[in-house]
């Protein structure tokens, strides 16, 4: 069975894919098949499946997945910082306080 253009609109998961490489690639339809060409000249995919859309949005989602972890780390570890610096902080006041209680 040929690829078409409108067999990917057609599939949601497939046309969000599409959708997400086409700011680097151009799309063409040939007689079987989608040729997507790098913007660059450099490099074509050739699709012959939706199913070879359905991993490029795979792909996609671990990239996500991973990048969303990341970010909970950086999240997690500026929290902890925050922390410190805060008690830090009122303790350095506590500690202006007592002294100028003191005098």
């Amino acid at each position: 069975m040929a690829l078409s253009l409108r067999d990917v609109q057609c599939d949601p998961i497939a046309n969000r894919a599409l959708k997400d490489v086409m700011h680097h690639y151009t799309v063409a339809e040939e007689k079987s098949h989608l040729v997507l060409t790098k913007r660059s000249g450099d490099m074509k995919l050739f699709l012959y499946d939706l199913d070879d859309l359905h991993q490029l949005d795979f792909v996609h989602n671990q990239q996500i997945v991973r990048e969303i972890e990341r970010l909970r780390g950086q999240s997690a570890t500026i929290d902890r910082q925050r922390q410190s610096w805060k008690v830090r902080a009122l303790m350095a006041e506590a500690q202006l306080l007592e002294a100028t209680a003191k005098t």
